[in-house]
């Protein structure tokens, strides 16, 4: 499985790449150590009641995410800007708590 994230705000960019067949893990293009199984088994859990599309305000500074999860020849995508599922935190604290 093959998961890319991307998250921009004010406050942080991530760009996250997962490959848990390698447990290769990079942010920003830096080989980071992480339990890539584990990582992606919690995020899975965190966004499977979300919506494919979030769209909000249009803001100058607003945030975006956006979500790739490549199983096989299955693609599921998620994105939001300015505006964020009910658990976004969760999600949020799994990325700092990983990548901080």
């Amino acid at each position: 499985m093959d998961v890319t994230i991307r998250i921009l705000s004010a406050r942080k960019i991530y760009s996250i790449k997962i490959n848990t067949k390698t447990n290769e893990c990079t942010n920003m293009g830096r080989r980071v150590n992480i339990k890539t199984q584990e990582f992606v088994d919690k995020l899975l859990d965190i966004i499977k009641t979300w919506k494919s599309n979030i769209l909000g305000p249009k803001m100058i500074d607003g945030e975006s995410y956006s979500i790739d999860i490549a199983d096989g020849g299955e693609v599921e995508h998620f994105v939001g800007v300015n505006a964020f599922p009910d658990n976004y935190s969760d999600f949020v604290d799994l990325i700092e708590d990983n990548f901080d």
